[in-house]
């Protein structure tokens, strides 16, 4: 999920002749992407354990919740890129305002962190 970051950090030490910001690479819902992967990941990994004769308990409600999950998160991704947040001159004052400013970031990391959470949950039911 954060290798887009870590891939940004070395254009911070060239110099590229504009200024390399972090919140840019994830500011209009980027991190969806890997939300959408994971919960593709997750919906093989049932496929795949129901295919192999090893059932898993309530895979039609997980399957349910995953694609809900993916469904907001394949939205807000593609909406990012078209509906794009500038980059303010000025920080907002406080957290809530940050928070409402780059909503698009907030959403995409708790769809990011649900889906992780339930990828997670899945792989120790299925390992």
């Amino acid at each position: 999920m954060l290798l887009p970051i870590a891939g940004i950090l070395p254009l911070m030490l060239v110099p590229v002749g504009v200024p390399v910001k972090l919140m840019a690479i994830v500011k209009d819902g980027q991190l969806c992407w890997a939300a959408v992967a994971m919960g593709a990941s997750s919906l093989y990994e049932t496929f795949a354990a129901v295919a192999a004769k090893k059932p898993v308990d309530g895979s039609g409600v997980y399957l349910l919740l995953i694609c809900f999950l993916m469904l907001p998160a394949m939205v807000l991704a593609a909406a990012g890129s078209v509906f794009s947040t500038p980059l303010p001159t000025t920080p907002p004052a406080t957290i809530w305002a940050w928070c409402a400013y780059y909503k698009a970031f907030v959403g995409s990391c708790v769809l990011c962190a649900l889906t992780a959470f339930g990828y997670t949950i899945l792989h120790s039911i299925v390992a």
